[in-house]
């Protein structure tokens, strides 16, 4: 009997490690679900924050083709009513982090920031200076462009030399 005693008490031992390592088991899978979940959880938010940056930049450019008429028509008939429907607009765009890029004539230009739509060959000009802002570009605080600042630029260097 003693001999059965050892054997049940092996038995309830070898039980107890087999219960121990599938608990370990068990927790250890648990954890990474759960740090799976933590990693998908935080991959759906970036990607929700992403599209709504998305889609806020598309409804922008939308509204910022108004505006640039809006303005337009301001430069023509300087309309007080007018005046106060644009600062209207440039206050939504404050409040949704929407800063203008600076394109101003004798800066340099900046291919992060602006787009080239005309060269020219100024003598009395730097290379790569900005000699007239076309059309005002957009940004968010961050950096995220909306709309390149559309320029033209003075190039003294000429990059084609291909004369046949």
């Amino acid at each position: 009997m003693i001999g059965l005693k050892k054997s049940k008490k092996e038995r309830s031992d070898k039980s107890d490690n087999d219960h121990k390592k599938e608990v370990d088991e068990v927790r250890a899978q648990l954890a990474r679900a759960l740090a799976d979940y933590d990693n998908l959880r935080k991959r759906i938010d970036k990607e929700s924050e992403n599209q709504e940056k998305k889609l806020k930049a598309r409804v922008i450019t939308k509204f910022l083709q108004v505006f640039d008429m809006l303005n337009d028509i301001q430069n023509n008939i300087n309309d007080t009513g007018l005046a106060i429907a644009i600062n209207s607009f440039k206050d939504i765009l404050r409040e949704e982090e929407v800063v203008e890029i600076k394109a101003d004539p004798g800066m340099k230009f900046d291919e992060e920031l602006h787009e080239a739509v005309d060269v020219t060959t100024e003598e009395d000009r730097k290379d790569d200076e900005i000699v007239i802002l076309q059309q005002a570009g957009w940004m968010f605080k961050n950096g995220q462009i909306i709309r390149f600042a559309k320029v033209v630029v003075n190039k003294l260097n000429n990059v084609d030399n291909n004369t046949n």
